[in-house]
């Protein structure tokens, strides 16, 4: 008896694999948008903290939104390519538990700050 799977079971698996990627990958997207308002709201809350002044508020809140939409696009677009490249492989585990944690650290500096 052959301990090696067959050439379908071995596609099967693969296609599991990237389906799991595919769904991981989707709910960072998914978490990292809403992270881009907590964001905004972090930062207008810290500035409402040390200021008086509410006229650079919305420039505040234009240039968080618009520095943080980059950094998410950037992220969707290179993780996607790099998670359906890399599937299964250690380095796409530690980009999925990298972006998990920045987007972690922002929902609890919502509820800190």
């Amino acid at each position: 008896m052959s301990s090696q799977l067959d050439p379908q079971s071995s596609r099967v698996v693969a296609w599991m694999w990237k389906i799991l990627a595919i769904v991981l990958w989707l709910f960072t997207v998914i978490l990292g948008l809403a992270c881009i308002d907590l964001g905004r709201e972090i930062a207008l809350r810290i500035y409402a903290d040390f200021s008086l002044d509410p006229g650079p508020a919305a420039l505040i809140n234009w240039v968080i939104i618009f520095v943080l939409a980059i950094c998410w696009l950037s992220y969707t677009i290179g993780a996607g390519e790099y998670h359906w490249k890399h599937v299964g492989e250690s380095s796409s585990w530690t980009i999925f538990a990298w972006a998990v944690a920045i987007e972690l650290l922002i929902v609890i500096l919502y509820f800190v700050v």
